[in-house]
């Protein structure tokens, strides 16, 4: 399907339901926050990210976290099989990203009211060459056991607090992630 226009909303069974703040990119980065935050019980962290994302949580709690992850995916259906390494901290490395995303988009996203997540998104797609992509780049060479070019590993050495992740997906976050996306496997 081609989205010519930002949804502000989804459809569960012909019926609209009205994403908080139409889809900024803030409310999807606390969303996130809520999915990652390991103090929480899957039940707790699927609640807080339904009642963070819809001005109305839908009653139909499967297709509503479906409708989410895929509005989170912008407008692609989730591909569970996908088991890439975690490369990004959307917490920890906003600050490293927002400069570039800035310089793609034209003007400071914090600055904005509003900024629909597929707009973040799109701005995000085309970050170059700068500090968060070094960064990135040094975490998926590490966590795929390449070997670093010896300015990356000076860097590595220099930088390890804004490159190391904290933590790896937990076995019970891998499981809530199958629970949303509706894997048995």
């Amino acid at each position: 399907m081609i989205y010519r226009f930002l949804p502000k909303s989804v459809y569960i069974d012909d019926v609209e339901y009205k994403i908080r703040n139409n889809g900024d990119y803030g409310v999807i980065l606390d969303v996130i926050s809520a999915l990652n935050n390991s103090k929480l019980s899957d039940y707790e962290r699927a609640y807080c990210a339904l009642y963070i994302f819809y001005e109305e949580i839908p009653e139909d709690r499967n297709s509503a976290i479906r409708e989410m992850l895929k509005f989170i995916n912008c407008g692609k259906d989730e591909d569970s099989k996908d088991s890439a390494p975690q490369l990004v901290d959307w917490e920890k490395d906003f600050s490293l990203m927002t400069s570039p995303i800035n310089k793609v988009l034209g003007y400071d996203i914090r600055e904005k009211d509003y900024v629909h997540w597929w707009t973040f998104i799109s701005g995000y797609m085309e970050i170059g060459e700068c500090l968060f992509s070094t960064v990135v780049t040094i975490r998926k060479k590490r966590k795929l056991g390449k070997r670093l070019d010896k300015w990356e590993q000076e860097f590595y050495r220099n930088n390890r607090e804004i490159i190391d992740l904290q933590s790896e997906i937990t076995a019970d976050e891998l499981e809530l992630i199958k629970k949303l996306m509706g894997s048995d496997e």
